[in-house]
């Protein structure tokens, strides 16, 4: 009898036992589930709408069609409405769009659709991180791919938020100009002849020493510190929605640095000089500190108002020629004790023809140009020095007011090469301007060929 009892109590026992084991969680994957253990699987959607304004696609039924395309194809223009899930990020820095997850209901587990760098209400740019949030409602106007086979989403800057919690503006667009200008001093190109010529160069090319006219549409920064430049945007007319330039880290008139927020305002038209970037084949503007505003509402420089026919300058006035050194001089100013030089063989061990620039140091520029000759500015690495020809010019432009550059030149037997006597010399601003003019019928008159090039500052 007790051996009955006995067995009976074991049996319980191991019953127990076997029910408390059932409620333990495995310590490792089970190969019999589904992969990945207790997986989230997305609760299906039921598919709804035609993809248009009037009826938009819900997030399921956009999936199901992005999902059947291949490599190459798209959906053409299409509308998807479903929630925000999840915000990824927000651009407002440099290409001003947004990258966030819709589905068709957020309190569910539901597959959702990525929309990838799409712009903000109307097709505008984003300006703030807090334009969208997780649970608005939103109708995604633009085209879609199957990224690789494998990722439905809105192709990059190829759609925009229709409407926003049942809000909707019109699209915003821009109202195309006309290009105008040559690029010079003299004609600057406006915005629209300026963005078609860097659009049209190669990834990263660049188009050095022109100038660019327009009016502010919208400043990003000003930089008051360290390096006194300044971001903003300049287009044709800032009262129409017109395709804008993006003036990139640019210094102050005549090179200087910014050191006021008011400085610059939107409205103000602008001519800008220097180089020109198409930045990753995508976003023309200028390369980081290297441009100007060359002028402001007409004024060259603070305080100073550009004439319509400015004066002349003069032959022989403000320079000097001794032996092999050729002087510039501005009289306006007082000689300081700061200076930097530059030697030409620095530019290396092959010729440059033409030559367009040297960046003689941080904040000093060196910019030549042919004069309409057939002879342009030239380096030559055997002789190391830079030539001058008849009516050609350079222009040297620093950070604050010049009063004097020493020109060591070079000879060849017993011909020396400074100039011709008749040279001009302007001083404007921060900038200095050689032209070695020449105004006989024949003859080239006298070659300028430079070894070493010597800036000293005004007090």
């Amino acid at each position: 009898m007790k051996k009955v009892i006995y067995a009976i109590l074991i049996a319980a026992l191991a019953t127990a036992m076997l029910g408390g084991c059932q409620d333990v969680p495995e310590p490792y994957t089970n190969p019999n589930e589904n992969k990945g253990g207790n997986q989230e699987v997305p609760e299906p959607g039921t598919p709804t709408g035609k993809g248009t304004e009037a009826d938009p696609y819900n997030v399921t039924a956009a999936l199901a069609k992005i999902k059947t395309l291949k490599g190459g194809e798209n959906t053409g223009e299409i509308f998807v409405k479903g929630k925000i899930r999840s915000v990824k990020e927000v651009d407002t820095d440099k290409f001003y769009n947004a990258t966030y997850f819709i589905s068709d209901d957020i309190t569910k587990k539901m597959d959702s659709l990525q929309i990838y760098r799409s712009k903000y209400l109307g097709n505008a740019k984003f300006t703030a991180k807090d334009q969208i949030k997780a649970g608005d409602e939103v109708v995604i106007r633009g085209i879609f791919v199957n990224f690789k086979g494998n990722t439905p989403e809105s192709e990059p800057n190829k759609s925009w938020i229709h409407s926003l919690n049942g809000k909707t503006v019109e699209a915003e667009t821009l109202v195309p100009g006309e290009p105008k200008g040559a690029g010079t001093e003299a004609e600057p190109y406006n915005v629209t002849a300026a963005l078609a010529k860097v659009r049209a160069l190669a990834t990263d090319g660049k188009l050095e020493n022109i100038y660019v006219k327009g009016k502010i549409s919208f400043i990003k920064s000003v930089d008051k510190g360290q390096y006194g430049n300044a971001t903003y945007y300049i287009s044709d007319d800032n009262t129409k929605k017109m395709d804008s330039l993006q003036i990139f880290r640019s210094m102050y008139l005549g090179n200087a640095k910014f050191t006021a927020d008011n400085q610059i305002k939107v409205g103000d038209e602008v001519v800008i000089y220097g180089t020109f970037i198409n930045f990753k084949g995508n976003t023309p503007e200028t390369e980081a500190n290297k441009s100007y505003i060359f002028t402001l509402n007409g004024k060259k420089e603070a305080g100073g108002t550009t004439t319509e026919n400015p004066e002349t300058p003069q032959a022989g006035k403000g320079l000097s020629i001794e032996g092999q050194v050729v002087t510039l001089t501005n009289a306006n100013t007082e000689v300081g004790t700061e200076t930097v030089t530059y030697e030409v063989k620095t530019l290396g061990g092959a010729d440059i023809k033409p030559l367009t620039s040297i960046d003689l140091a941080e904040g000093l520029k060196m910019t030549f140009d042919a004069g309409g000759e057939q002879n342009a500015p030239a380096y030559y690495k055997q002789h190391h020095n830079v030539r001058m020809y008849k009516n050609n010019s350079f222009t040297i432009t620093g950070n604050k007011k010049i009063a004097k550059v020493v020109l060591n030149c070079d000879k060849f037997k017993e011909d020396i090469y400074v100039g011709n006597a008749t040279a001009t010399v302007s001083f404007s601003g921060n900038s200095v301007t050689y032209k070695n003019v020449f105004s006989e019928p024949k003859g080239g008159g006298v070659q300028m060929r430079i070894l070493k090039v010597t800036v000293i500052y005004a007090k």
